[in-house]
C-alpha cells in the first residue's frame, strides 16, 4: 500500500486494517506500555462509536464536525 493509499482511507482505517493482518503486533509504546494492533483497533473502534452517537461528521479534508 502506498502512501497516498493510506492518506485516502485514513489513520483509523489503517489502524483497523493492521490489525486484521498482524492483530498480536506492537502498535505503540508509550511510558512503557506498548499496545498491540487489536488492542488499538479495539479503541478505534469504541471512539469512532462515540463521535456517531455524538453526531460528529467527517469533512472531505479529514477534520471533523458536529452536524
Amino acid at each position: 500500500m502506498s502512501v497516498l493509499q493510506i492518506a485516502d482511507i485514513g489513520l483509523g482505517q489503517t489502524i483497523l486494517r493492521r490489525a486484521a493482518i498482524s492483530p498480536e503486533q506492537p502498535a505503540l509504546t508509550f511510558e512503557g506500555e506498548t499496545q498491540s494492533f487489536a488492542e488499538l483497533g479495539d479503541r478505534v473502534r469504541r471512539m469512532a462509536s462515540v463521535l456517531r452517537e455524538r453526531r460528529y461528521k467527517r469533512w472531505r479534508s479529514g477534520g471533523l464536525y458536529r452536524a
